[in-house]
């Protein structure tokens, strides 16, 4: 006797239980056509694990089944087999994979951890700058520098930012600090 394997399909849908992060995830595939089908079997494993074929997750002769009470930060493996009436079983079907989206937040600032430049400092989670400092720290948090001319003033705001000029004094008013421009009295 040859059975045509089932092709299942995994239907994700995440349903509130008792279990704190607990999923339910609901299986179909398409019918064997033996007259002799007697039902079909699902089975699970966890990443890591054989497959138990004495432990079946779900036994029916319905095209669909739901697995409840899984958890949802779990990898988990399906497969599903045909038997007949006289008990013989068909080989796996395809093996669908159930991997958990792993959103995480471990400093617990409200920023997730793919998008914080600081995953485990509550306090910190940007760096516009760049320069390994978090802005809510960083004097400057849109220069890399710090200030590096030493004047006070960070480079986004500074009129002169690699020269001191502490008085930012721009007197042809063209945006460039007296102490860096080539003609300070000269607006062209």
């Amino acid at each position: 006797m040859r059975f045509l394997l089932p092709l299942i399909v995994l239907i994700v849908s995440i349903a509130p239980t008792n279990i704190a992060h607990a999923l339910d995830l609901s299986f179909a595939w398409d019918a064997n056509t033996e007259p002799d089908l007697a039902g079909y079997r699902l089975f699970h494993r966890q990443g890591g694990q054989h497959y138990d074929y004495n432990n079946r997750a779900w036994e029916g002769t319905e095209t669909t089944c739901t697995i409840d009470g899984l958890d949802n930060n779990t990898t988990y493996y399906f497969v599903a087999r045909a038997y007949n009436v006289y008990g013989d079983e068909s080989e796996n079907s395809n093996e669908v994979r159930y991997e958990p989206e792993i959103i995480e937040d471990r400093d617990g600032d409200g920023v997730l951890d793919y998008q914080d430049a600081f995953p485990d400092d509550p306090d910190e989670w940007a760096d516009t700058d760049g320069d390994g400092e978090g802005d809510n720290a960083d004097v400057c948090p849109n220069d890399s520098g710090n200030d590096v001319d030493g004047d006070g003033l960070c480079a986004d705001v500074d009129n002169c930012p690699e020269t001191y000029n502490a008085g930012q004094r721009d007197s042809d008013g063209d945006g460039m600090g007296d102490k860096c421009d080539a003609y300070p009295y000269d607006h062209l």
